[in-house]
Order: structure tokens, then sequence, then C-alpha cells
């Protein structure tokens, strides 16, 4: 979250805390009530989204060419056991699957095509457990692919879907934080005025708007600057 927008949430939260402390004062008066409880609620939703993003990590771990070369390796181990068993048993259709050449894996494929390609052989030796171990099939063969795709797809699907989360999570952070500011300059400002001469709420309330303000005031000027 941009330093304006932290800025502009912060601001509220000490809004919402002297809401929150005179609550007793404007009990009876529903309207102010209600928006209070809506103002609230936009505030916590921005806290958890906030603890959101800040739980996404900028930068995902793992190697993804490492990741690669290592599931290419068994992928290309397991397809040349289906090789020799489609040629053995005049297999054509299990053929014109397999892809035995090393370099064409490496080559031909990119990393979804080889994720899918993978997927479908340890679909296929899934079935064929008993009939493909005198080829040289073994348990231990079958659990490497596996693990092998599971390393992959962490690696070259969360990093996207990671990406996609905190970009929809940031916009509605700005959402929110624009939804609270028109129901404070809308609603709740008008109606304390009702509290002018309260000499408590009414100071402290103006006090914490003006923070709100001039946190509005710094992100307007870091707009004007970037649009510049």
């Amino acid at each position: 979250m941009r330093k304006s927008l932290e800025a502009r949430h912060y601001a509220n939260q000490q809004v919402a805390r002297i809401l929150e402390k005179f609550k007793e004062e404007y009990k009876s008066v529903t309207v102010l009530v209600d928006a209070v409880k809506e103002f609230t609620a936009l505030i916590n939703n921005v806290a958890t989204l906030v603890t959101k993003v800040d739980g996404i990590p900028s930068k995902t771990a793992g190697n993804k060419n490492l990741c690669r070369l290592d599931l290419m390796s068994v992928t290309h181990r397991v397809s040349n056991v289906l090789k020799a068993y489609a040629t053995v048993n005049k297999d054509q259709t299990l053929s014109d699957f397999i892809i035995s050449s090393r370099s064409e894996l490496k080559n031909r494929l990119r990393h979804q095509q080889l994720l899918d390609y993978s997927k479908g052989v340890s679909e296929r030796i899934g079935t064929m457990t008993e009939v493909l171990a005198p080829y040289g099939l073994t348990e231990d063969i079958k659990k490497q692919l596996d693990e092998e795709i599971e390393e992959f797809k962490s690696v070259v699907l969360e990093p996207r879907q990671l990406i996609n989360e905190r970009k929809t999570n940031n916009e509605l952070i700005v959402d929110y934080i624009g939804d609270a500011a028109e129901l404070l300059e809308d609603k709740i400002d008008p109606l304390m005025e009702l509290f002018n001469e309260h000499p408590l709420f009414y100071p402290e309330y103006k006090a914490a708007r003006m923070i709100i303000n001039a946190a509005s005031r710094k992100q307007k000027t870091e707009s004007e600057i970037n649009e510049a």
C-alpha cells in the first residue's frame, strides 16, 4: 500500500476511535449511529486487506529454471519407459503422445506445455503400474514425477496468482478508503454539527478530521506529480 494510502487509513482509524470513544453522546441520533457503523466496517475491511497484502510475498521462492530441469529429467525418464512399452506392444496412440527426445522437451515445450505434458504422462502411468514395472517403472519414480510436477507448478502458476491477488486487494483498499472519505464528507461531518458545542467530542473529532484532510492533500499532490 502506498504511503499516502497508509496515512489516510491511519487517519481514518483515529476518527473511528474518537467516534467509538464518544458513542454515548450520539446514541440517540440513529442516522449518525448507522453512518458510524458503515464507516467502521469500511475501516475494518481495509485493515483485513492490508494484512492479506502484507502476507503475500513480493518475491516468490524457488528457481524456475532449476525446477524445470528437474521436471524435464524425470519426465524424460518416464517417457522412455512408456516409449519402450508402446513400441513392444505396438500401441500407436501412446507412441504418438510420447515425447522421448530430451532436446525436444527442452526446446519445444514452454513452461505450461511442459507442465501439461508431464501431467499427461503421470495420468497414463497411474493406471499402468504393473504392466510398466518390467520396463523400469518404480513407485519411487512415479512419486518423484508427481513431486516435481507440484514443485514446478508452484513456481510457474502461483506467482501469477499472487500478483493478481495483490492487485485485486490493493484496488479494493483504494475503493474502501474512497467510500470512507465520501461517508465522512456527505454524512458524518454534517451530522457532527449537532455537537458543535460539546467541549470534548466536537474538538477531538475536528482534530482527527484535520489529520485525514492532510493525508488526502498529500495523496492528491502525489497523484498530480505522477501525472505530470
